[in-house]
């Protein structure tokens, strides 16, 4: 853990010259694979050049993962920089022990309280749509752990215009 630790004292060294940061993500296939894990990293870490990238989705398929809101959202809210929207079921028949759906149809991640959430503490941040979900069938688990390329985009329009609309009409539900 120290040794990771350690790895970011240059990176966030240049993080400060240039005005930057760096978003750690909650990445099930990482060694911050959870919530939990990433909270830790950025408490040890403890400097403000390194911010959360919160991935609802990655939590549902990490093997310790909490539910994604609002138990794990508010492990990462502190440090939010970005967002990453997708979501999963467990399926312990899929590959990697989950599948992606349409934003909002997995009924695991609270997407209205979660858009609700960002609303309220005022969020004006990007949040960028990563559909792995495919109208036609699932990506591989490589395919999503490792994106590029035709392969991944094949399908991904026509899902992501679902996504998006899905989105728009839970947004458009707020208070």
């Amino acid at each position: 853990w120290q040794q990771l630790l350690d790895a970011y004292a240059e990176p966030i060294k240049i993080c400060e010259a240039e005005d930057v940061y760096i978003g750690i993500e909650n990445e099930a296939s990482t060694h911050i694979a959870t919530a939990a894990q990433a909270e830790r990293m950025y408490k040890d870490l403890n400097h403000p050049r390194v911010r959360a990238i919160w991935d609802p989705a990655n939590e549902v398929y990490a093997e310790d993962g909490e539910l994604p809101f609002p138990t794990a959202w508010e492990r990462m809210k502190p440090w939010l920089i970005h967002m990453h929207l997708k979501d999963a079921v467990k399926d312990p028949e899929a590959e990697g022990g989950a599948r992606c759906v349409p934003i909002g149809d997995g009924g695991y991640i609270d997407y209205p309280g979660q858009f609700q959430a960002l609303k309220d503490m005022g969020y004006e941040g990007a949040c960028s749509l990563e559909t792995h979900w495919r109208l036609s069938s699932q990506l591989s688990e490589e395919a999503m752990n490792r994106p590029g390329g035709a392969a991944f985009s094949a399908g991904g329009e026509d899902s992501s215009r679902i996504c998006l609309d899905k989105i728009r009409a839970i947004i458009a539900g707020l208070k």
